[in-house]
């Protein structure tokens, strides 16, 4: 792994053990593989994944043949992500970089780049959205596409969810109970919000196994909004989609997003 510019500890750093748990269990996580295989694979070079986490994205692209580019903010996420390519035999197609992917990308000549799981909006503002999105234009040949989900929060909805603790994924985890609870608290001035996420993983007797509770930041951005910073950093939108899950209380209006460099 390399870290070019030494990133302060991620907040994801101390729910490593808890973050794989989760995605295995969550609609948008088991379901944004398939698309963003689909949109990777077909490209011929390596292929760079903004907000790589454990690795369960990259890893099932390097286990089809691909060669993987994989950043993130958090340490602990990024050796988990080598531990898995290890165990599954593909730790030489993927490469891993300690870095804050708003300020520096590797330069590794990507046929494609993806940011899976809301990777854009865990960016402070939506001016690193922009940095995001010029890096990315510097690497791709035209006709490269950059892929990725975002929520956009309407103000009536996220007024019903303000301050209130919503159930997002309450079911069976082998023998164990995994339940987690998002509670959002709203910046409509900034548009953001701020989510205290407290999820547990308990055994059939009430046991807790695991449990976290911890702060996502994330910012909101229209479909508006990604078309103005696609035009202005050398993208154009290829298509704007509806979200993987199939239900949206958090997220009504998430939208996935493939651009294309010009």
């Amino acid at each position: 792994m390399y870290a070019p510019d030494h990133p302060t500890a991620s907040s994801y750093d101390d729910i490593v053990d808890f973050y794989d748990t989760w995605t295995s269990m969550s609609a948008t996580a088991q379901n944004d593989t398939e698309f963003y295989a689909e949109h990777c694979l077909h490209h011929a070079g390596p292929i760079l994944e903004l907000g790589v986490g454990t690795g369960r994205i990259a890893v099932n692209l390097a286990e089809r043949g691909a060669t993987v580019v994989g950043v993130d903010l958090s340490p602990r996420m990024l050796s988990a992500a080598l531990r898995r390519a290890s165990e599954r035999g593909v730790a030489h197609r993927l490469t891993l970089c300690a870095t804050d992917f708003s300020v520096w990308l590797p330069n590794c000549q990507p046929a494609a780049i993806y940011a899976p799981f809301h990777a854009l909006s865990h960016l402070p503002h939506l001016g690193a959205v922009r940095s995001t999105l010029r890096l990315a234009a510097a690497l791709l040949e035209p006709g490269g596409t950059f892929a990725f989900n975002v929520p956009h929060q309407c103000s009536e909805h996220i007024a019903e969810l303000d301050g209130v603790e919503q159930l997002v994924t309450d079911t069976a985890a082998g023998a164990a109970r995994l339940r987690v609870t998002v509670t959002v608290h709203a910046d409509h001035v900034n548009r953001r919000q701020a989510s205290t996420v407290h999820g547990t993983l308990r055994e059939p007797q009430g046991r807790a196994l695991l449990e976290h509770r911890w702060d996502l930041p994330l910012i909101w951005i229209s479909t508006a909004e990604i078309e103005n910073e696609a035009a202005v950093t050398g993208f154009e939108v290829e298509s704007v989609a509806h979200q993987f899950s199939p239900t949206g209380a958090l997220f009504p209006d998430e939208k996935v997003v493939v651009l294309r460099r010009r």
